[in-house]
């Protein structure tokens, strides 16, 4: 668990790091210098490839996850195992490539009504697909060597930075819009190749000549894992990016602007959890491999407390500070329209944190197969909620079918854990936190104590965070937060607590 704690915080601390850059462009740089039509064609052009992406990686990625454990201390069965995957991603990219040269106009049409600006753009979502489906394999890579913070600079840091030089070379009027797009193009193609650097120069990444031989005899013994986890990521990737296509197809670019900003201002709250999702999953396989359900059961519960004590408290403070952080806003009252979808998103995302490792328990057990039904049920009642809700009451339709869909999906994959599988995730400590959580919530909700908004939002801030978090202490809701604060305050402060 020492190296999980290790890389998950600092995973956390760079994606923080990250969520402070991407709070300057979502809450400021974009909406003071785009309009909101602007804001949705950046973002469709990159969320698209986003979508398209686990298609063309044909489950790699959760494949090497499972399968590395197997060849690890084989140096010759290791090449053969990574070298594949990357020669099929390569063929599978070169037919996605052709498939849309073909359908081109059939692409453009769909578009065409609500969003024509975006055909302009559209064969950079192309360029940004095919270096994606590379860096998500390299990123897979780095997971199971337990080394994610390269990555983590990256994807959070990295590509905010280079999205915000560009906003502000736009704003500056040394490039025009259409540059800016192509340029954020260029940074993720940039941060591709900055891993592909990274995992061959310092952690070992070797691959071996193409066999064809070879490939066969791989791809019989992971088809069946591999075809599983093509339609998980699938799944998972229409489940985090459809909406935004729908609003953009259905209502238009403008729209998808405000949902986006709004969206962003409610997923930072899921950012540990990523980094704990993307650091355990390894050790989740290989704890099945050795059958040891003890500690999956640990890592499990343990990683929903820490992760639920994280989540509320960013929670709180969005449900307390988010009139005053649309005052803050260039165009706050443009944006405002996705009040309700910033709530529905912020109550998905820390439902979702409180089940913490479900997805993995199954993905990496020989339940597999379920996790994959219940995803797709999941983005069935997605689309279907979207399709039914955003003609009638826009974005916030968007919102609330994402956070049912959320729920749905998580109940059912922990019902099926503690039924077929035996382990448990509730505790009495999970009570205490939903207590504890809502009380500071309803305590602080009507709080106002500057005009200011920005000196409103700092001083409420600081006085939820000191009383949720004595209160967290207090109760010992969280052994690993706990040991943590004990740690920092001897450490620093030679403090005994």
């Amino acid at each position: 668990m020492g190296v999980v704690i290790r890389q998950s915080f600092w995973g956390s601390v760079f994606a923080y790091v990250g969520v402070v850059i991407g709070y300057l462009n979502a809450l400021y740089l974009r909406p003071k210098y785009l309009d909101p039509e602007q804001i949705g064609l950046l973002n469709i052009v990159v969320n698209n490839a986003l979508l398209i992406a686990p298609f063309i990686c044909l489950g790699m990625p959760s494949t090497l996850v499972k399968y590395y454990p197997h060849v690890e201390k084989d140096e010759a069965r290791r090449r053969s195992f990574l070298s594949n995957q990357i020669y099929l991603i390569l063929f599978a990219n070169i037919l996605g490539a052709l498939l849309f040269f073909i359908f081109t106009d059939d692409i453009k049409s769909v578009f065409e009504k609500k969003s024509a600006a975006y055909n302009e753009y559209i064969f950079l979502s192309l360029m940004i697909l095919v270096s994606q489906t590379f860096f998500i394999q390299l990123q897979s890579y780095s997971r199971v060597v337990l080394d994610i913070v390269v990555p983590a600079i990256l994807k959070d840091i990295y590509l905010r930075i280079g999205y915000a030089l560009l906003i502000c070379l736009y704003a500056a009027n040394l490039i025009d819009f259409g540059d800016t797009v192509k340029g954020l193009t260029l940074v993720y193609i940039s941060a591709t190749i900055i891993e592909a650097m990274h995992v061959l120069i310092n952690q070992n990444f070797k691959m071996s000549l193409f066999s064809w031989t070879s490939m066969k005899k791989w791809i019989a013994e992971t088809w069946n894992y591999s075809i599983y986890n093509l339609a998980a990521s699938a799944g998972n990737s229409i489940y985090t990016n459809i909406s935004f296509l729908l609003i953009t197809t259905l209502i238009g670019l403008e729209s998808n602007g405000i949902f986006t900003t709004c969206f962003y201002i409610g997923i930072i709250i899921e950012l540990p959890n990523r980094a704990v999702l993307m650091i355990t999953a390894p050790v989740v396989s290989r704890e099945f491999k050795n059958k040891n359900y003890v500690e999956i059961e640990n890592l499990y519960q343990r990683s929903s407390l820490t992760l639920g004590c994280i989540g509320f408290l960013f929670l709180i403070g969005i449900v307390c500070n988010i009139e005053d952080l649309f005052l803050m806003i260039p165009n706050g009252k443009v944006f405002s329209q996705g009040l309700y979808v910033v709530m529905a998103i912020s109550f998905a995302k820390v439902f979702d944190m409180l089940f913490g490792l479900n997805g993995n328990i199954l993905a990496y057990s020989e339940h597999y197969r379920v996790n994959v039904y219940f995803l797709l049920l999941s983005v069935a009642v997605l689309c279907i909620l979207n399709l039914t809700l955003l003609p009638t009451i826009g974005i916030n339709g968007a919102g609330i079918a994402f956070l049912v869909s959320t729920i749905l999906f998580n109940l059912l994959k922990h019902y099926y854990i503690v039924r077929h599988l035996k382990i448990s995730l509730f505790t009495k400590n999970h009570i205490w936190l939903l207590l504890i959580g809502f009380g500071t919530m309803l305590l602080f909700y009507f709080v106002s104590i500057w005009e200011s908004p920005v000196l409103n939002i700092v001083g409420k801030s600081a006085l939820i965070s000191t009383f949720y978090g004595i209160l967290i202490y207090k109760f010992n809701i969280s052994r690993d937060i706990n040991s943590f604060v004990k740690s920092i305050f001897k450490k620093y402060l030679n403090i005994k607590i």
